[in-house]
């Protein structure tokens, strides 16, 4: 990822709601060395290049809220969306009917990147990447949770991608709620102790003939 000269380096709070639209084609970074950032679109198409919630070790506890009707778009494949770049307790909530559109998302980026969360609830709640997504690509204990109807979308998903990436987890939970996978699903690429959990009518989909059982065995 390119981060190119900031808009938004985050210590307090910004707020959009009640139709606003932003566009930019910088990055959003909420918390670049701070704790406690909060960002929150509840309506409007709200655009950038890159978005980081948690960017350097010392961001811990921010969050991202796209709520709503709000639609968070990083239109090109090339966008990163990551929660928890080097810090760790941070947070991206998509939740009612708001949707997310990235090139590639990860949750847990570095290796000392930890304890990050992104959750999708609602009927309506999407997160749709053009390529991958990473929970957990060299970070500990970060998780996915999908509920109440969310629904998640790539390319292939990786749930502990590196071999320092462990005690990740994915939860894929209530009727509706789905997270699909144009390609591989791997469950512990090279990391050790990650999960994934398919509980009251959740639903999740890989491609390919065995993808999804082969790929699961080093977990």
């Amino acid at each position: 990822m390119n981060i190119r000269p900031l808009l938004f380096c985050l210590a307090a709070l910004l707020t959009l709601s009640a139709g606003s639209t932003l566009h930019a084609q910088s990055n959003l970074i909420v918390g670049s060395n701070s704790t406690v950032s909060a960002t929150n679109f509840s309506s409007g198409t709200n655009a950038f290049s890159n978005a980081v919630v948690g960017l350097q070790s010392g961001a811990s506890n921010n969050r991202l809220n796209v709520t709503n009707t709000a639609f968070l778009s990083l239109p090109n494949n090339n966008s990163d969306l990551l929660v928890g770049s080097n810090g760790s307790g941070n947070i991206l909530l998509i939740s009612n009917t708001a949707r997310v559109r990235s090139g590639t998302g990860y949750v847990g980026f570095a290796s000392n990147s930890a304890n990050n969360n992104a959750v999708v609830t609602g009927s309506g709640a999407a997160w749709t990447n053009g390529f991958h997504l990473y929970v957990g690509n060299a970070g500990t204990s970060n998780s996915l949770v999908i509920s109440n109807g969310g629904r998640v979308r790539n390319q292939r998903g990786y749930l502990g991608f590196s071999n320092t990436s462990s005690g990740n987890s994915a939860l894929v939970t209530g009727a509706g709620s789905a997270w699909t996978n144009s390609a591989l699903l791997y469950v512990g690429d090279s990391g050790s102790s990650n999960s994934l959990v398919i509980s009251n009518g959740g639903q999740v989909a890989a491609n390919l003939q065995n993808a999804f059982t082969t790929s699961i065995g080093r977990n």
